[in-house]
């Protein structure tokens, strides 16, 4: 694919001087300006174009470039390595590298849906194939959670990609997995925070209108739909669908900003619904897939990565390699994460 993007960049160098951390502006196809990190290995000890890998997090407006990727032992260790690493920050974002702070801007970032999620992506990537010091026949991309469905998007667009690594994967349909995460997950979370005798019940002096309210919930007395002065789970459950459903409708993004919501946006949630299954998409792959999932995993659930691998089994397909991590939940561990993405820059550099 041919790069059309208008690149602003500015390079500003760590105070570790081997390595550099380089922040770049890009003006994508709708005019958009999005933000691209990425960190090089030392060009002496490392002459020539490098292996890369591009981090796709998952869902949430957050400055990935600080608060996981650059600023992590192991990512550090794997650029030490020879091993470039790159990301880029959603709409809305911007990382300070002068004093390493970032800034939200929320009118861009409520625009934004997974459709722009997944084209910014893209974009960077593209941005980067072009840059010299990357060998571009070696590149590859991991993703997490909403990361698989953009990383997927990055590889159905670079079939020359030369490893795809999915680890949580959304296969699983997201109004089922929704639907899982906000009224089972949450209510149960709840519970365990505030329910400190284990009644399996909240009382008004436990969940207070203050924590409720700040998080786009309703009051205390609206939950407490039967009036016995105390909230149960499933009041809990029923007041997250009834404030979910009014804020789809309303465009209202207090509940999905807030840490309850996951630091999304209505838009993002909404465009997620009409998504299109991941698995057919996967599944089309010809570069080498592997596949990393835990057992424990309760918001995107194991049964249909299970299923996926026994469509490669029928299909007899060679590329797939799945690995599970018996009683890990969805964050897997960032040990795990970071021993994934650096056996894949094992593979880059062979």
């Amino acid at each position: 694919m041919k790069h059309s993007l208008i690149a602003l960049s500015i390079a500003f160098l760590t105070t570790a001087a081997k390595a550099a951390v380089e922040y770049h502006d890009i003006k994508t196809s709708d005019g958009t300006v999005i933000q691209t990190c990425a960190q090089f290995p030392d060009s002496t000890q490392f002459p020539g174009a490098r292996p890369a890998i591009m981090i796709n997090w998952g869902s949430g407006l957050y400055d990935y470039c600080r608060d996981r990727t650059f600023q992590s032992p192991a990512a550090k260790a794997l650029v030490a390595r020879g091993v470039i690493v790159f990301s880029n920050l959603k709409r809305g974002i911007r990382h300070n590298p002068k004093d390493n702070t970032f800034t939200t801007d929320l009118t861009v970032a409520r625009s934004a849906d997974i459709s722009h999620i997944k084209s910014d992506a893209l974009e960077a990537f593209n941005f980067y194939t072009h840059d010299q010091r990357i060998n571009s026949k070696k590149m590859a991309a991991w993703g997490g959670s909403e990361g698989t469905i953009v990383s997927t998007f990055i590889a159905l667009h670079h079939p020359d990609l030369a490893e795809l690594d999915l680890s949580s994967t959304m296969i699983e349909d997201f109004p089922t997995l929704y639907a899982r995460q906000m009224y089972e997950i949450l209510p149960q979370l709840l519970l365990q925070m505030f329910d400190k005798e284990s009644k399996g019940e909240l009382t008004k002096d436990e969940l207070t209108d203050s924590f409720l309210i700040s998080g786009g919930l309703d009051s205390f007395d609206v939950i407490d739909t039967n009036h016995d002065e105390v909230v149960t789970e499933q009041e809990l459950s029923a007041d997250i669908k009834r404030v979910i459903s009014r804020s789809l409708k309303n465009g209202n993004d207090t509940f999905f900003l807030s840490d309850l919501g996951g630091k999304v946006t209505a838009n993002w949630v909404n465009s997620m619904l009409k998504q299109n299954p991941l698995a057919p998409q996967i599944l089309s792959l010809k570069m080498q897939v592997y596949m990393q999932h835990g057992t424990a995993d309760q918001s995107t659930s194991i049964q249909p990565v299970y299923e996926l691998q026994n469509e490669v089994l029928q299909q007899h397909k060679s590329n797939f390699h799945f690995h599970y991590y018996q009683g890990l939940d969805h964050e897997l561990s960032a040990d795990v994460i970071w021993s994934i993405i650096t056996s894949l820059g094992d593979r880059l550099l062979k």
